[in-house]
């Protein structure tokens, strides 16, 4: 039995990351950069979350150590969608989310 899940083709599916950077879509990003399923936006900031954020399941904030729990806080009372974690769980979480169909949301944060 394969169980290899399906993936929709042209999706921005993640191949690789590092610190500060992603490949989604064959094309290779820098952060900061906001990944959904269809779309890119490059030079993202944390701001933009709030336009993506109500669109969303999810959004995953892959944050360097010394973001400020403080600012994510303040973004979590807003909205209650949001996830911090580093970027390799984020990326891990994002790819499994678009398996399953959910429309979730990928913020890389520029590493400090």
């Amino acid at each position: 039995m394969d169980v290899t899940p399906r993936i929709k083709e042209g999706l921005n599916v993640i191949q690789s990351y590092k610190p500060g950077q992603v490949t989604a879509g064959h094309t290779t990003y820098d952060a900061p950069v906001f990944i959904t399923s269809e779309d890119v936006v490059e030079d993202a900031q944390i701001t933009d979350i709030e336009v993506y954020a109500p669109e969303r399941d999810v959004v995953l904030v892959a944050a360097p150590e010394d973001f400020s729990a403080e600012e994510f806080l303040k973004l979590k009372q807003k909205f209650s969608n949001l996830e911090i974690m580093s970027i390799d769980a984020a990326c891990r979480t994002f790819n499994v989310l678009l398996t399953e169909g959910r429309r979730a949301g990928l913020f890389i944060m520029a590493q400090t």
